[in-house]
């Protein structure tokens, strides 16, 4: 009697599932075993349909933050541009102001830190009282403002996204957990409808290493 690996994906643990209840209908003997099976089955695939969903959502806020990230990293570049040029072409006053680490320290970080040291870049473009300060305020302090938002609110929603997604696989590995062990009840029960015939035992258990197993799946397990 075989079943499914213990690190099997849920996909494969459904097809499995499937096929066993349609065998246990067969017979009206193990007919009544499908009902507790179909439950967990049911709750299994509604467990990764969930976390599936929230996968995409996480796949859409991956790309919304990659895209913010460039975005807010070339704005950044160009405010040093503009207040280069604003200092005659060269490093002088406004650009070490706005500036006092160089452009590396502004454009490497990520995440939170990048965001914090964002938001300080803005508010020393704000607060400038150098010469030209005005001037480059005027060009740039709108658009840094609008890229330093949408990275803020980007990074908030991949944060959240992968927080759902965590919280979603771990309710699917409970509800896979539930799916083995009803399978492996399953099992128990066949046996003692069926103890002097293994090959009647054999027919309700689907060997998944030849049928549903797919490319590259865990090997199934002898029960």
């Amino acid at each position: 009697m075989r079943k499914y690996a213990t690190n099997a994906s849920s996909e494969l643990r459904l097809a499995y599932g499937q096929e066993l209840i349609i065998g246990l209908r067969v017979i009206d003997d193990t007919a009544p075993l499908a009902d507790a099976l179909q439950e967990v089955q049911e709750t299994l695939e509604t467990r990764l349909d969930e976390r599936l969903a929230a996968d995409a959502t996480l796949t859409r806020a991956r790309v919304a933050l990659r895209f913010a990230d460039y975005t807010l990293d070339r704005m950044i570049r160009g405010v040093r541009r503009h207040a280069e040029l604003l200092d005659g072409g060269r490093v002088g006053p406004l650009t070490t102001a706005v500036f006092p680490d160089g452009l590396v320290a502004e454009t490497v970080p990520t995440g939170e830190r990048q965001e914090r040291r964002a938001r300080a870049l803005l508010a020393r473009v704000h607060e400038l009282g150098t010469a030209n300060a005005e001037t480059l305020r005027a060009q740039m302090l709108e658009p840094l403002a609008a890229a330093v938002e949408t990275f803020a609110k980007s990074r908030a929603s991949y944060d959240a996204a992968f927080e759902d997604v965590e919280t979603r696989f771990a309710r699917e590995r409970l509800a896979r957990d539930a799916h083995r062990l009803q399978v492996e009840r399953t099992m128990a029960h066949v046996r003692a409808l069926f103890p002097d015939d293994p090959s009647m035992r054999e027919l309700f258990f689907p060997d998944v290493s030849r049928s549903s197993r797919a490319k590259d799946e865990p090997p199934v397990e002898e029960a």
